[in-house]
C-alpha cells in the first residue's frame, strides 16, 4: 500500500520531517443560519462581489464554518484568529495555521515551516479540490500562511527539502519549487510521464522515489530533472515498491512490504542489500538522525516503531514501542524520537479523537511513550528542530479522509 495513500486513509508518508517519510462524519450545521451582517461587525471585510441579488452572502468561498478568512460569511476575516463553527476565536496556543485543507507532509528550514494541502475536501465524494504548497514562519504568520504554489495535483507524496528547494510527487508528475516561491509558470516539472508515486526523498544531487505502478524498483532523477525517463535501481526481494524512503549522504534507506512483513533495505555505491526484518506488514514512516534509522509499521491490528543503527542491524532491530495504532510520521533529534499516532477509529471509519503526538527515548520507552499532545484528530507527519516539535493534523475534523479545518502545530519539545 502506498504511504501517500496511507496518510489520508489513516490518511507518506511518512515524515516525517525533512529526513523521513512517510499515510465518523458529523454533518455541518447550516452555515447560512450563522451568516453575519457585515454592517454590525467592525472586523468584517465582506466583499460586495460576494453578495447575491437578495443581499445575502454567498458561500462559494468555501467552508465558512472553519475558514479563518471567510468565517461565518465570505470575506469575514478573523484577523489572525481561528474560525470555530462560524465564529472568530483567538488562535489557540501552539497553532501556526488553522482552516487548512487536509494538510500533511511537513518540513523545516531554519526560519520556516512548509507543508502540502491536498485541497478542499468533499466527504460525499471523498475527493479534493485544488492542492497547495504552503509556508509559514516558525515565529508565526498571523494565521495567514503563504501559498507558494497550487495546482490540480492528485495522489501526492509528502514533501522533501534540500538546498533551498522543496520536492514532491503527484500522479504523473515529479515537482520542485524554491522555498522563496515558484516561478510564475508554477513548480518545475522534473519528470512528466506515467507515475503513481509512493514516496520521495532527496539527496545532494538526486531525488529518490517509488512508482506503485512500475514494480519494485527504487527510481532516481537528477535534481535538475530527468525529462520523461527516470533511472531504476534494482532492489533485492521486494514484491512491492518502496513505501517509505530516507537519505543519509550517499546511502538510501527504504522500507518495503515482503510476504506479510516489512524489510528495511539500504542502497549505496556497492548496490542494495537487506538490512533487517521488521514486524508489521506495511511500512508507514521512516526517519534518520545520523546514528539510527527508525521505521514505523502496521499490520491492521497494531502499529510498531523500531530502530537499528544506520551502520547495520546484524543484531536485529530494537522495538521502541508497540503502543500505537498507525504512525504516519516519525522524526528524531538524536536523543528523542517523536511520532504521530492516529489512534482508534469508530465503526464508520472516522477518528475518535484518540490520536496523539508522543515521544520516546532513542533507546526505547518500555511501551510507555511520553505524550506531547493528546486528543488530536488524525495527526499526520512530524518534524523537529532544536526547540520545538511541529506536525499537521485535521483540527476538529474527524473524517480520516480529509478535513477543511486542518492545523499546523508547533509546541516546545
Amino acid at each position: 500500500m502506498r504511504l501517500a495513500r496511507l496518510v489520508w486513509i489513516a490518511a507518506a508518508t511518512s515524515a516525517c520531517g525533512n529526513q523521513g517519510a512517510a499515510a465518523g462524519r458529523d454533518a455541518l450545521a447550516d452555515a447560512a443560519s450563522r451568516t453575519r451582517d457585515a454592517a454590525t461587525n467592525t472586523s468584517s471585510r465582506v466583499d460586495s462581489s460576494a453578495l447575491g441579488t437578495d443581499g445575502s452572502v454567498s458561500e462559494a468561498c468555501g467552508d465558512v464554518d472553519t475558514d479563518p478568512h471567510n468565517c461565518g460569511a465570505c470575506g469575514h476575516d478573523c484577523d489572525g484568529g481561528a474560525c470555530l463553527v462560524g465564529s472568530c476565536e483567538p488562535l489557540p496556543a501552539g497553532v501556526l495555521a488553522s482552516g487548512q485543507h487536509t494538510p500533511f507532509g511537513i518540513v523545516l528550514d531554519e526560519d520556516n515551516v512548509y507543508w502540502l494541502n491536498r485541497g478542499a475536501y468533499s466527504p460525499a465524494t471523498r475527493s479534493y479540490g485544488r492542492a497547495q504548497l504552503m509556508k509559514c514562519a516558525k515565529a508565526g504568520c498571523g494565521n495567514a500562511p503563504t501559498v507558494l504554489a497550487s495546482g490540480l495535483w492528485t495522489g501526492m507524496t509528502r514533501l522533501a527539502l534540500g538546498g533551498g528547494m522543496l520536492y514532491w510527487a503527484a500522479v504523473d508528475l515529479l515537482l520542485a519549487c524554491s522555498t522563496d516561491g515558484c516561478a510564475a509558470s508554477g513548480p518545475a516539472q522534473l519528470l512528466a510521464g506515467t507515475l503513481d508515486p509512493a514516496d520521495v526523498a532527496v539527496g545532494a544531487t538526486t531525488i529518490y522515489f517509488a512508482d506503485s505502478g512500475s514494480g519494485a524498483e527504487l527510481l532516481t532523477c537528477p535534481l535538475a530533472g530527468c525529462g520523461t525517463g527516470s533511472t531504476a535501481i534494482s532492489t533485492p526481494m521486494p514484491s512491492s515498491p518502496p513505501a517509505a524512503i530516507a537519505v543519509a549522504g550517499t546511502t538510501v534507506y527504504f522500507g518495503a512490504p515482503v510476504a506479510g512483513s516489512s524489510f528495511l533495505f539500504s542502497c549505496g555505491a556497492a548496490g542494495c542489500s537487506s538490512v533487517s526484518l521488521f514486524t508489521g506488514a506495511t511500512p508507514t514512516a521512516i526517519a534518520l538522525d545520523g546514528a539510527n534509522v527508525y521505521l514505523a509499521t502496521e499490520d491492521g491490528a497494531e502499529g510498531r516503531l523500531a530502530s537499528c543503527p544506520q551502520a547495520g542491524c546484524e543484531g536485529g532491530n530494537t522495538t521502541l514501542t508497540t503502543s500505537l495504532t498507525l504512525c504516519a510520521g516519525v522524526a528524531s533529534d538524536g536523543t528523542t524520537v517523536y511520532f504521530t499516532d492516529r489512534g482508534m477509529t469508530d465503526v464508520e471509519g472516522g477518528a475518535t479523537g484518540a490520536g496523539r503526538v508522543a515521544k520516546c527515548s532513542v533507546s526505547g520507552c518500555n511501551g510507555f511513550p511520553t505524550p506531547v499532545a493528546g486528543y488530536v484528530n488524525v495527526p499526520q507527519q512530524v518534524a523537529v528542530d532544536g526547540t520545538s516539535v511541529y506536525w499537521t493534523d485535521f483540527g476538529s475534523g474527524t473524517d480520516v479522509g480529509g478535513s477543511d479545518d486542518g492545523r499546523v502545530m508547533a509546541v516546545p519539545k
